[in-house]
């Protein structure tokens, strides 16, 4: 939409390019840099095998920042194990 600027994060790349490390601290650091350019809304796309760390970030952002919205979205189907 004009006047919206949609920045993409690739946290992989950022772990390969060594700007952040995957370790226990993580989600908090991945937080802190999606916060860094100060976002109005924070979306996510996850799937079933990165649903949960996702929602580590995403409670980090919230403890981090409490009035961001955070949104979900993905395109899989459950399966059953």
């Amino acid at each position: 939409r004009e006047g919206h600027e949609v920045q993409i994060v690739d946290l992989h790349r950022q772990i390969d390019d060594r700007r952040l490390r995957y370790d226990r601290e993580f989600a908090r650091q991945a937080a802190r840099f999606i916060l860094a350019p100060g976002p109005d809304v924070i979306g996510f796309t996850t799937l079933p095998q990165t649903y949960r760390q996702t929602l580590r970030i995403a409670r980090s952002l919230r403890e981090q920042n409490p009035s961001v919205p955070i949104l979900f979205g993905a395109r899989w189907r459950a399966s059953r194990c």
